[in-house]
């Protein structure tokens, strides 16, 4: 999970750079991630030499006081994958007071970090009151699903693993799942229900702006996990929620929140338990700064957003905004009423009007010769 910070570049980065991972996550993903480092885990001295390409990190002796070789090899990543995006460091040397740290066998392996992994490049939509595929030019019926046409089916959702799905009914009274065996399930009532957005741990996310708790959580087993489960949210209090997505490692929210006449964007850490079941989001939430106006926010990487303020009947523009700190306008398009980005290099964005399906082209939009509405990535 990417965590974005500043520092001055000169001698010192390095230094800086592994006292900022040693001090933990930044507010807004406290409590939502897990470090490899324990908070007793500090620098022998405040320096980190770089020579020829290594990187050497000496940690105090309490670092390793409980640790096994695969939080070993798990500090070696988190220390690799924040350094070596560094023009001066290729490798990095883990020492315990002076001494190097060894594995007590060979055996331990760990499944490598994934940086930016991207979703499916096959959206989900509908077309004609039927669930669709979308994959470049072509649009696909979904088999072996049950007919959905008499719910006016809106805003589907498909999850990032496996073969379910989800849909809100054209009055957006009802969120309705389909799970991997076919079989068509109403997991939530209310009123005013937003897209639905499904995580990797199997739920299924949205909000009810007529409920006093709007963000409502489903697991994908509603008989063993039980219903849907209210996500209270005190810096939410009083706001409606416009758009709400999950990041592709299930660690963020990205949320659209309306309070009177100010319009927020919000990204939060979700914090679940132990067996995955979210419990909140954080309490310091990082907030973005568009230039645009906002009702709707949508993952473009693990460090990057889309956003735009869709509707059909004034010309959209859209921009992408990355934590760094820079943004870019896309084309301007009449009558936007939806917009689809996938996380991942080489994915395409769509965009619709009422009539028509688009796909970016450079930064033009370029018209699809079929029709798809509510078209989303995974996720």
């Amino acid at each position: 999970v990417p965590d974005i910070r500043w520092f001055t570049s000169g001698s010192g980065t390095t230094t800086s750079m592994v006292e900022a991972l040693l001090d933990g996550p930044a507010p807004y993903l406290q409590n939502a991630v897990i470090s490899a480092f324990s908070t007793a885990s500090e620098l022998v001295r405040s320096a980190v030499p770089v020579r020829d390409g290594e990187a050497t990190i000496d940690l105090n002796s309490n670092t390793f006081a409980e640790a096994t070789d695969r939080s070993i090899l798990l500090m070696r990543q988190q220390l690799e994958t924040t350094l070596t995006g560094l023009a001066s460091v290729d490798s990095v040397k883990l020492l315990r007071e002076e001494n190097e740290v060894n594995l007590s066998t060979e055996d331990t392996n760990i499944e490598p970090a994934k940086v930016n992994p991207s979703t499916q490049d096959t959206l989900i939509g509908i077309s004609d009151q039927y669930l669709v595929y979308v994959k470049g030019l072509s649009i696909i019926p979904v088999g072996g699903v049950p007919d959905i046409s008499g719910y006016d089916p809106r805003d589907p959702a498909m999850s990032p693993v496996g073969n379910r799905y989800a849909f809100l009914n054209g009055r957006r009274t009802q969120l309705w799942g389909i799970d991997d065996s076919g079989q068509l399930r109403l997991s939530l009532e209310g009123q005013e229900l937003i897209q639905p957005s499904m995580d990797l741990a199997g739920w299924t996310w949205t909000a009810d702006n007529g409920a006093s708790t709007p963000i409502r959580a489903v697991p994908a087993d509603t008989e063993m996990k039980g219903e849907a489960r209210p996500i209270d949210v005190a810096w939410l209090e009083g706001a409606q929620i416009d758009s709400l997505r999950i990041s592709r490692d299930g660690a963020r929210a990205l949320i659209v929140a309306t309070e009177g006449n100010s319009t927020s964007v919000y990204v939060a850490g979700v914090i679940r338990d132990a067996e995955g079941v979210p419990r909140g989001l954080t309490d310091s939430p990082m907030k973005i700064y568009p230039e645009v106006p906002v009702n709707t926010a949508l993952w473009d990487s693990d460090s990057s957003i889309i956003v735009a303020e869709l509707g059909d009947d004034e010309a959209v523009e859209a921009a992408q905004i990355t934590f760094e700190g820079g943004s870019e306008h896309l084309q301007l398009l009449l009558g936007m009423v939806g917009i689809a980005t996938g996380v991942g290099t080489r994915r395409e964005v769509y965009a619709e009007t009422n009539e028509k399906l688009y796909t970016r082209v450079g930064n033009s939009w370029h018209e699809l010769d079929d029709f798809a509405q509510d078209v989303a990535y995974p996720g």
